[in-house]
């Protein structure tokens, strides 16, 4: 389409074996939804992307929650990128209320919070990326405590210079 959205098809249908696509859902836009399950049907995309720094939404709305619900009846995971505390408290109810789906939260943003969450959540991943914005301390406390299995890599492409070299 005009805006670029249709780069990723076309270079999963270059490399299938290399690219794992995600689609970035914008549950702020009417019919967000629908044309995601839509354009899954004709893409059959790996994951979903929200990001609350481009995209006003609130986890507790009932977009959100119907979001989740799909993602886990498909078994896709859902990558986070959380703007606030109290927002990671909703998450933490919504993960909870979910345990069929799996969320990667973005840049182990809040570490703590998942941290300190009781019962302790198996459908939980971690981004640790970019290295800016991981420590070596941060890094340390989430491999102490979720071990390397809920770790991902990721590059947090297009920002950063050389990112993903970093980080390896």
């Amino acid at each position: 389409d005009e805006d670029g959205g249709d780069v990723a098809p076309r270079l999963v249908q270059q490399a299938p074996e290399r690219i794992i696509q995600f689609y970035w859902v914008q549950l702020h836009r009417p019919g967000c939804l629908e044309e995601m399950e839509t354009l899954f049907q004709n893409w059959r995309f790996h994951g979903l992307k929200l990001h609350q720094c481009w995209d006003a939404f609130t986890v507790q709305s009932p977009q959100f929650d119907q979001l989740i619900t799909w993602a886990g009846e498909q078994d896709l995971p859902i990558f986070l990128h959380i703007g606030s505390r109290q927002e990671v408290r909703y998450l933490l109810e919504s993960i909870r209320r979910h345990p069929s789906t799996t969320f990667i939260i973005g840049h182990l943003f809040r570490l703590e919070e998942y941290i300190q969450a009781e019962p302790r959540m198996d459908n939980v991943y971690f981004d640790v990326s970019p290295p800016p914005l991981i420590s070596i301390v941060r890094l340390q406390k989430a491999l102490d405590y979720f071990g390397a299995q809920r770790l991902i890599l990721g590059s947090d492409a297009p920002y950063g210079v050389e990112s993903l070299r970093k980080n390896i």
